[in-house]
C-alpha cells in the first residue's frame, strides 16, 4: 500500500480569508482614527483662528482713541464680529472716585466673534473695560 505523504504546500483558503478579514478590520480602524485626528486638527485650527481674530479685534478697540457708545457688526476674515460699547454711569463711591469720574469715562466693551463655517459653528465672547481720559488730565491724589 502506498501512502501519500502530506506536504505543507501553503495556507488553506479558510486561513487566507481569516487573515484578509483581520487585516481589513485593522485597516478600517486605522483609517477612522486618522480621519478623526484630522477632523480634530481642523477644528482646533479653526478655534485658534477664532480666538486670534477675537483677540485682535478687542486689541483694536482698546487702543482706539475715539470710542463712542453703541454697537456695530462687521465681517472680518470669514467671521462675524459684533461689539458693543457701553458708557458706565457715574459711581457714588466717595470723593476720590467722583474725582476720577470727572477725569475719565469708563466703557464696558462686549465683543462677540462668530464663525461663518456651518460645520464649525462656534462663537466666542470677550468683555473688557476701557478707561478714556476726558479733555484734560486731572491729578488724583493717592493716600498712602
Amino acid at each position: 500500500m502506498m501512502r501519500r505523504e502530506r506536504r505543507s504546500q501553503g495556507f488553506t483558503l479558510f486561513e487566507v480569508l481569516v487573515a484578509v478579514s483581520i487585516m481589513s478590520i485593522c485597516a478600517v480602524i486605522t483609517i477612522q482614527v486618522i480621519s478623526l485626528g484630522l477632523n480634530n486638527v481642523s477644528k482646533s485650527r479653526e478655534y485658534s483662528k477664532l480666538v486670534l481674530t477675537a483677540n485682535n479685534e478687542m486689541e483694536k478697540l482698546l487702543i482706539s482713541e475715539d470710542i463712542t457708545p453703541g454697537s456695530k457688526e462687521l465681517e472680518r476674515d470669514g467671521y462675524i464680529v459684533r461689539y458693543e460699547a457701553v458708557l458706565l454711569g457715574d459711581p457714588d463711591d466717595g470723593e476720590e472716585t467722583k474725582e476720577m469720574a470727572k477725569a475719565f469715562d469708563i466703557y464696558e466693551i462686549n465683543l462677540t466673534v462668530t464663525s461663518n463655517d456651518p460645520l464649525f459653528g462656534r462663537e466666542l465672547d470677550l468683555s473688557a473695560l476701557k478707561l478714556v481720559t476726558r479733555g484734560g488730565a486731572v491729578d488724583v491724589k493717592k493716600e498712602g
